[in-house]
């Protein structure tokens, strides 16, 4: 904005849309804002929150020497929250603490994910606020027939990255896999001639492009996530040959996206309780990894020890997400 737009002085643009506002910090839009004559912006105070490299601590300390309330601190506040503040029209929430949130004009009709995804945002963000309005068979779906939380027991240590998970992982993606192989040729014609108006790459199965095809259409139904870093290295090595980089990455990578299915790695292991306990301060993070999913959603990770962690035990408890493990 500063470079594009230097020239321009206040109020030269008639209109600004901020998108996703509530990863946004105010001071990224102050010159686009100053810049503009009325704006619109348009976020989630209960999606993910400005990612702040600067530690609250310093933040602090920089607010005190200025004279500057902490509420402008780039780490407790977004540009959503703080249109919120001065936003007429809206409601009051109640957040898990019983602290009531202020969100200006909610738009409440749910109409992306399944009855699951959307239960369990509803409960842990919205305070039952939002309406469900998907009208679609929940039980068609033949790439996955129903959520999972494959269990995998957490390993000794610090280490975030458990490859149990990646093997789960692996055999998830497989069975995924082979199921679009079957749809693919579901759709091919009884005389093994292309579809009529198919893309190019969706050809027979013995055609050099069924191989493209099938790889197309698994990278469109898949996202791969996980809270962590760590364990997105880890998942890089595993889904580095089957699903293109855009389609694995951490949770913040993917708001604003969506698949038909979402696997979330969760990681960590037995002794890490304070990256648990990170990862579930707030129901943010769990409230984007769960609308990712549009259909089914599939949990990889240690069952015992995260559904005692807040948020993830609401998920854990859900009648619509099954408990499996190989040794069950």
């Amino acid at each position: 904005m500063g470079r594009m737009f230097s020239r321009l002085g206040g109020e030269a643009l008639g209109w600004l849309f901020v998108d996703e506002a509530g990863q946004a910090a105010p001071q990224e839009v102050v010159g686009a804002l100053w810049r503009a004559r009325r704006a619109v912006v348009v976020g989630d105070p209960l999606q993910l929150e400005p990612v702040v490299t600067l530690p609250w601590t310093g933040q602090r300390r920089l607010a005190g020497h200025f004279g500057v309330d902490r509420l402008w601190a780039p780490a407790a506040a977004s540009v959503q929250s703080l249109a919120d503040r001065v936003t007429p029209y809206g409601t009051w929430l109640e957040d898990q603490e019983g602290e009531e949130i202020w969100l200006g004009s909610p738009l409440r009709v749910h109409r992306r994910c399944d009855r699951l995804m959307f239960d369990v945002s509803n409960r842990i963000a919205y305070d039952g606020m939002m309406v469900y309005g998907v009208h679609r068979d929940q039980d068609d779906f033949p790439l996955a027939q129903r959520s999972v939380w494959w269990d995998v027991p957490a390993l000794p240590g610090e280490e975030k990255w458990n490859p149990g998970e990646g093997r789960a992982l692996e055999a998830t993606l497989d069975r995924i896999r082979a199921r679009v192989d079957e749809a693919l040729r579901r759709e091919r014609p009884p005389t093994g001639e292309p579809l009529p108006g198919a893309a190019p790459g969706e050809l027979p199965e013995d055609d050099p492009g069924h191989a493209a095809a099938l790889d197309r259409r698994l990278n469109d139904a898949v996202f791969v996530i996980s809270p962590f870093r760590d364990v997105v290295h880890g998942l890089g090595r595993v889904v580095g040959g089957t699903l293109a980089a855009r389609r694995y990455g951490t949770v913040h990578t993917t708001q604003g996206k969506e698949a038909d299915i979402v696997i979330l790695v969760l990681g960590t292991g037995a002794g890490q309780v304070g990256s648990r306990n990170w990862a579930a301060q707030k129901p943010n993070l769990l409230n984007v990894a769960v609308t990712r999913a549009r259909r089914r959603l599939i949990v990889i990770g240690d069952f015992d020890v995260w559904s005692k962690h807040r948020y993830f035990g609401d998920l854990a408890r859900h009648e619509l997400i099954q408990r499996w493990s190989p040794e069950r």
